[in-house]
């Protein structure tokens, strides 16, 4: 984040600076703020989940992970406590509905 304020005092641009203005990508705001690890480490955990959800056929729980991946792309949504606790709230609830859900189920004998 530091990076981005000192463009924009390159730049002139006070607003920016005044009101902290982020990147508007999740994606390139980590790693602005964290670095290519940081970038990775997300991407890591979006991925997972996404393989997860996808192997279980949970759509919900595919769903959001998409939707929430998708909406990075315009919005820094881990920038803030709110969309944090959002996501980590949801990703856990999906996940462990996902996974009684699976357990439940009969095994299938082959």
């Amino acid at each position: 984040e530091y990076e981005l304020m000192k463009k924009f005092s390159e730049h002139n641009y006070v607003a920016g600076i005044e009101f902290k203005f982020n990147t508007h990508n999740l994606y390139m705001q980590t790693m602005l703020g964290h670095g290519f690890l940081g970038l990775l480490c997300l991407l890591a955990i979006l991925a997972l989940q996404f393989f997860v959800a996808y192997n279980r056929g949970d759509l919900l729980y595919l769903s959001f992970v998409l939707l929430f991946s998708l909406a990075g792309l315009t919005e820094s949504l881990l920038n803030r406590n709110k969309g944090v606790i959002i996501f980590l709230l949801f990703s856990f609830l999906l996940y462990e509905t996902s996974t009684q859900s699976q357990a439940s189920e009969p095994k299938k004998k082959l």
